[in-house]
């Protein structure tokens, strides 16, 4: 700690009053800390570092939660086929065909919302494709498995549905796929809600919070860079 001193001569009637005030404790550091300026330049850098690295912990979150098939409703017989194995005995994986979605899909981007609050994005882009060989685009293929479908059923689908049960039938005659029933209109891609079993989890609300408060805390710092 540096101390600087000074004698102040007051007049207060008579006689006069000799006074010395001391002050005490590192006032350039004070200086530093509640600058405009400096601080301004704190503020921005820790915003910037800090939310991305909230951005980055909620990504490998929502990553975590889409590999954790346990808790989903398991794959149809006829997911299980189209799964790259081509065989039904596979470990159940829902939301996963090639694994594309989740680990390459999966984006996160800073973006600067003032002069010093960034902001930043975590999700699946409408403009790319979810896969080479599949016309939608990942982010409405990831609401999808998110929120679940009904998808009305043609006489198209049936007839591939009869030339699947056919082709999939062992030798002892058991059908694998069966075909569609006369009474059955849609065909139901049922709800795995991912996303929000990250978001209201509380411990990773705590986290992000954590993370957060890092920014109050490096912008009154002044030993940290942007100081100088």
């Amino acid at each position: 700690m540096s101390s600087n001193s000074m004698k102040v001569k007051a007049r207060y009637g008579t006689p006069n009053l000799n006074m010395t005030l001391t002050n005490t404790g590192n006032w350039l550091l004070w200086a530093n800390m509640t600058d405009p300026t400096r601080f301004g330049t704190r503020l921005r850098r820790a915003s910037k570092k800090q939310v991305n690295k909230a951005a980055k912990y909620l990504k490998k979150e929502i990553k975590r939660s889409m590999k954790n098939s346990a808790r989903f409703e398991p794959s149809s017989n006829l997911t299980k086929l189209l799964k790259r194995s081509g065989r039904l005995g596979i470990v159940n994986r829902p939301l996963r065909m090639t694994g594309d979605l989740v680990n390459k899909k999966l984006k996160t981007k800073l973006m600067k919302t003032s002069k010093t609050e960034y902001g930043a994005f975590i999700g699946f882009l409408s403009g790319e494709r979810a896969g080479r060989n599949n016309q939608l685009s990942s982010a409405r293929l990831a609401r999808i498995l998110h929120d679940g479908r009904a998808i009305p059923v043609t006489d198209k689908m049936r007839r591939f549905f009869m030339a699947l049960s056919i082709s999939t039938r062992t030798r002892t005659g058991t059908m694998l796929i069966h075909p569609l029933r006369s009474d059955k209109n849609y065909i139901r891609i049922k709800a795995r809600p991912y996303l929000d079993s990250v978001m209201r989890s509380r411990s990773v609300q705590r986290n992000v919070q954590q993370i957060l408060s890092e920014i109050v805390k490096d912008s009154f710092n002044p030993t940290k860079s942007g100081t100088n």
